[in-house]
């Protein structure tokens, strides 16, 4: 399980822990689906980010800016894993 587990840091380099769940191509890209492990387990929401390459050639987690992709990408996740989560409109 703990190959599951990514890391990532807030704002204040607060360490917060998700679980890998998936990964999504679409449209030439990469894009991974993410749970975070605190909050709420009935109201926790699914983080999708986009894979890129950083200039370091180390691969980066960051933010889906347009909202077309964002909503195909997140169907493609409902689809490939309706038989794993319970989801809600």
């Amino acid at each position: 399980m703990a190959d599951d587990i990514i890391t990532m840091y807030d704002e204040d380099g607060n360490d917060i822990q998700f679980e890998y769940l998936d990964l999504i191509e679409y449209g030439g890209e990469r894009y991974t689906a993410l749970l975070p492990l605190e909050g709420d387990p009935d109201n926790l929401e699914v983080l999708l980010m986009q894979i890129e390459l950083g200039e370091s050639g180390d691969e980066e987690l960051v933010i889906i800016e347009d909202n077309d992709t964002m909503d195909a990408v997140y169907r493609l996740f409902q689809e490939r894993n309706r038989d794993r989560f319970d989801f809600r409109d």
